[in-house]
């Protein structure tokens, strides 16, 4: 991180790690713990864009959830706009 600020939510090496692994900044990257919304999504966690919500003590997905920032900034996922749409891709 270079002495830059952490105000991510982000523990300091896990942002660090990720940052020198895929070479891309995280300093946009905001954690919601304790979020109601991963369980209204049957979840324990979800990102939204640059946003990772976790629900209560599940601060070990915060990597894989990370994994997902990635790949959305990269296109190789597409990113949801919330639960309808997660429930119509399940219809198909």
């Amino acid at each position: 991180m270079n002495g830059r600020n952490n105000n991510t939510g982000l523990p300091a090496n896990l942002r660090r790690g990720m940052e020198q692994s895929t070479g891309h900044n995280m300093a946009d990257v905001r954690v919601q713990t304790n979020s109601a919304q991963p369980r209204q999504m049957q979840a324990q966690a979800y990102t939204q864009g640059s946003n990772l919500h976790l629900s209560s003590g599940q601060a070990q997905h915060l990597p894989h959830e990370m994994t997902h920032v990635q790949q959305q900034r990269q296109g190789r996922v597409q990113a949801t706009n919330g639960a309808a749409n997660l429930q119509n891709k399940g219809r198909r």
